[in-house]
């Protein structure tokens, strides 16, 4: 038999940290949001849905690409989503 144990966690942030943890998960659905609105279109399109490697790589090449400026005139979306891919 397994013996299956659940634990809660509750963090106690800084104003500083919840800021940030709420900018993490504003990129990741970003981030998510837009994987599957690249699926939708190549569905809608008729051709092969990508896979996650293949999006994973399309989002770096968007990320170089908005990054190599100057980030001053870049959207909000994309200054967040460099912000939390660099730190990967």
């Amino acid at each position: 038999m397994i013996v299956q144990k659940g634990y809660k966690t509750e963090l106690k942030l800084n104003n500083k940290q919840r800021t940030d943890c709420l900018k993490h998960a504003g990129v990741a659905r970003y981030a998510f949001n837009w994987g599957l609105s690249q699926k939708k279109l190549a569905y809608e399109k008729g051709e092969k849905t990508p896979n996650a490697m293949e999006l994973h790589r399309r989002l770096n090449a968007i990320k170089l690409q908005n990054c190599r400026g100057c980030m001053k005139y870049q959207n909000v979306r994309h200054r967040r989503l460099y912000a939390i891919l660099t730190v990967l």
